[in-house]
């Protein structure tokens, strides 16, 4: 072999090395391409299907990676370490997909007229109530909490012939009052249906009920006074059974002195009867000395 064909040799030999360098310098240049990340941001997305009506709470919202081109206007994006719940809060006015990101447009705005139908349960009815700062607990209520309702009202014994007033003085004289519905949740105050840290006075008050509880509520407020009872936060606790009766002689000892004193000076009603005239007449038992 001649020293031209070694020359010839060794050329093309470099050469094919400097083209395996090439290569591979190039196809290590496209995978570190490759590798590059695509931006992404948090995306609020429903985690479950959620009906018209629904509370948004935790576990119907979670935070999706979505690449940041294609995140549209209106998306609620993550904020730093955000929770889901803290993000948004409210009712749903239409139906949201598993998957689907939740927007504000979604949820009902406090200031819609019907805001207050979308926070009522299945079933239940918004029933508002006269208050005063002495019946609401001095302004005290506020929308989210739970109270019991008290009627005060003048009891009216009828006027009969099998002595039913003569019985009923044994338990009240003109005044009652009792707890009328447990537990019922605070909707509205006035026309204002959002929490809030202060209190004031309010003329009326929109109770949660059910279809019994508004019957309820409605003949109440024409039989006397109602009455609010601020319930301790997360007592959900319900009277098992009849409470006694809460009634002016009951409460007051000089109306029951007086009964007692009626009891004992052994007087009797005689009714005499004109007619259709009916009187009654007290009789008081003559006491005979003893031989």
């Amino acid at each position: 072999m001649n020293k031209r064909m070694v020359i010839i040799l060794a050329s093309g030999l470099m050469i094919s090395m400097l083209m395996a360098i090439f290569v591979q310098a190039l196809m290590r240049s496209g995978s570190s391409q490759n590798k590059v990340e695509i931006s992404k941001k948090d995306v609020l997305v429903a985690s479950q299907h959620i009906n018209i009506g629904d509370d948004l709470s935790d576990d119907k919202m979670t935070w999706q990676a979505w690449p940041s081109d294609l995140v549209f206007d209106g998306a609620i994006i993550r904020q730093e370490n955000q929770a889901a719940g803290d993000a948004l809060q409210g009712r749903v006015v239409r139906v949201i997909q598993k998957g689907e990101p939740i927007l504000p447009t979604a949820l009902i705005a406090e200031t819609d007229g019907n805001f207050l139908a979308a926070r009522l349960n299945d079933g239940m009815r918004a029933t508002a109530i006269k208050v005063s700062a002495e019946s609401s607990v001095g302004g005290f209520v506020t929308p989210g909490d739970y109270v019991d309702v008290i009627l005060t009202y003048q009891v009216r014994v009828p006027s009969s012939n099998d002595g039913a007033q003569e019985r009923a003085a044994e338990y009240v004289s003109r005044n009652a009052s009792q707890t009328v519905l447990e537990n019922i949740r605070v909707l509205a105050v006035d026309q204002d249906a959002k929490s809030k840290e202060s209190a004031k006075i309010a003329r009326t008050v929109t109770l949660e009920v059910d279809q019994k509880g508004s019957e309820v509520l409605a003949l109440s407020s024409s039989m006397g006074d109602l009455s609010l009872a601020l319930r301790k936060l997360g007592d959900t606790s319900h009277t098992e059974k009849k409470t006694d009766l809460t009634t002016d002689v009951l409460i007051s000892n000089v109306l029951q002195q007086l009964n007692q004193s009626q009891n004992n000076s052994g007087n009797n009603a005689v009714r005499v009867y004109n007619g259709a005239d009916v009187q009654q007449q007290m009789i008081r038992a003559r006491i005979v000395p003893q031989q």
